[in-house]
């Protein structure tokens, strides 16, 4: 890691992250690198932190300056930013959703705002929900948002089922229509499961037959088909 080839610095910590768990006694050591001029050896020092789990959760705050620092629109910047952001949502750094908020409303990058959907949802920001669900509407970020929608649990999912309904389960992706059923099979037998089974019956007799499939499917996991 102190090896002046940024190469090796980035090889190093990447396979350091790589071990997990076992690999956290290094993290003080990785964590330094964060400041390396390097962007690769930012994306592997981060890599590495979001791998090794709750021990290097103390490194939180490392990890949002190099996301705040990398402001820029360019590919290395917004690489930084994707893999700081990635880090703090895989380590649940609750501490910093403010953060990973203004990066989601405020990006200008949708790998940014994806990124930033998914590390609310691991820091299990319920309370953001409406935010995550907003960027249901546009394709760079539905599949994103309804991953970190359906992360968040079944009464998330239910409140927001008419946008997932509408935006994801509608989607031309299959990936995105994959995490819509899977989000939505958390309603069954929860209160509002009619008011989905309403939602979904007219996609039924819809023109793609790719979203006749998925409400069926999803009418299926509801126990209605």
């Amino acid at each position: 890691l102190s090896h002046p080839s940024a190469e090796v610095v980035a090889s190093a910590a990447e396979a350091l992250g790589n071990l997990c768990a076992p690999g956290a006694r290094f993290a003080e050591a990785v964590a330094a690198t964060l400041s390396h001029p390097s962007h690769k050896v930012k994306w592997a020092a981060a890599y590495a932190l979001g791998k090794f789990g709750p021990e290097a959760l103390q490194h939180a705050k490392k990890l949002a300056a190099v996301a705040e620092d990398a402001q820029g629109s360019d590919d290395l910047s917004v690489k930084t930013r994707v893999f700081a952001m990635q880090a703090l949502g895989q380590l649940r750094a609750a501490d910093e959703a403010p953060l990973a908020a203004r990066l989601l409303s405020a990006d200008a990058s949708f790998e940014v705002q994806s990124i930033a959907c998914l590390a609310l949802a691991e820091m299990g920001e319920a309370g953001r929900a409406g935010e995550i669900a907003g960027k249901l509407a546009r394709p760079g970020t539905c599949l994103a948002a309804v991953s970190s929608l359906g992360l968040l649990g079944a009464e998330v999912v239910e409140e927001h089922s008419e946008a997932i309904v509408a935006s994801a389960l509608c989607s031309a992706d299959v990936q995105t229509r994959a995490e819509a059923l899977a989000a939505l099979a958390q309603c069954v037998g929860h209160s509002r499961a009619p008011a989905l089974v309403d939602r979904l019956v007219p996609l039924l007799s819809g023109s793609e037959p790719a979203v006749r499939a998925a409400a069926a499917l999803a009418l299926g996991g509801l126990g209605t088909a």
